[in-house]
């Protein structure tokens, strides 16, 4: 969840390479920019020093998880927290845990963040920890809100632990109740408090905090469960107080024909 603030920063540091190795994944929140290289290497820098190398720090994974034959693959920022993706679909999360968006039952209150180990801070209180809870499972995609985390399974399961302004807190990884049985997954994107997902057919699913219209929900304003809102949608995104819906409406003899609706209101038929 890169926010409208710092897009531009996600945007730049693409362009650029670390130590020779072009930038696989970059994510980043108001204060903290992670980075993933093409060698599955991840660096932490502060937003203001994006473009000063000698300031980026290497995030160390644990030994017995993220090994050189399982590299990082996708990262992704909440307000405070992190989580990381290996190539075997292991999930790693870092950062402040005082709403369980770590996804783990202990270090219920865990202040870090992953630049801060070269300020005489102990190392290992900054490591990237494994979420347990989930390593029976191959986790194929990520995603940070604010204070909460998302994580889809290759078998179709979606977790979500964390907190958002409607959903209670919950520390450990919990399977998202409310979606139509026999879904596949294509998408998910968390908004600050509200998520949303993309089936393989096109359906939108909405929940979450409504203060902006993020939902398309005319009698209800927040929810906990999912919400139906479009059909035919091909990609979405959130950003920290709004969604975005990719339609394709038709085909000419180059490209694809599309359309967006831009959400910081209500969805529009």
């Amino acid at each position: 969840m890169a926010s409208r603030t710092n897009f531009d920063v996600v945007m730049v540091i693409k362009k650029y390479h670390i130590k020779g190795k072009q930038i696989r994944d970059v994510c980043n929140n108001s204060e903290t920019v992670v980075m993933v290289t093409s060698e599955g290497r991840v660096y932490a820098c502060d937003v203001s020093d994006v473009s000063k190398q000698h300031k980026y720090v290497r995030v160390n994974f644990p030994t017995s998880g993220a090994a050189d034959d399982d590299a990082i693959m996708n990262v992704s920022c909440g307000r405070s927290h992190f989580l990381a993706l290996s190539a075997r679909g292991r999930v790693y999360s870092w950062g402040k845990n005082d709403n369980g968006q770590l996804g783990r039952s202990y270090d219920m209150y865990e202040k870090q963040r992953p630049n801060q180990v070269h300020q005489g801070q102990k190392e290992e209180k900054h490591t990237p920890r494994l979420i347990t809870e989930l390593s029976n499972q191959k986790v194929i995609k990520i995603a940070c809100g604010h204070d909460h985390s998302l994580a889809l399974t290759r078998g179709g399961s979606l977790y979500s632990w964390g907190r958002t302004k409607v959903k209670r807190r919950t520390r450990c990884p919990t399977l998202v109740e409310g979606l139509p049985s026999g879904m596949v997954i294509q998408h998910i994107a968390t908004g600050g408090a509200h998520t949303l997902v993309v089936s393989d057919a096109g359906d939108a699913y909405v929940w979450g905090f409504d203060a902006d219209g993020q939902r398309k929900q005319l009698k209800q304003n927040d929810e906990e469960f999912p919400a139906f809102v479009k059909k035919g949608v091909k990609n979405a995104t959130c950003t920290n107080n709004s969604t975005a819906l990719l339609h394709e409406v038709g085909i000419n003899r180059r490209h694809q024909l599309k359309s967006v609706d831009h959400v910081n209101g209500s969805l529009q038929d």
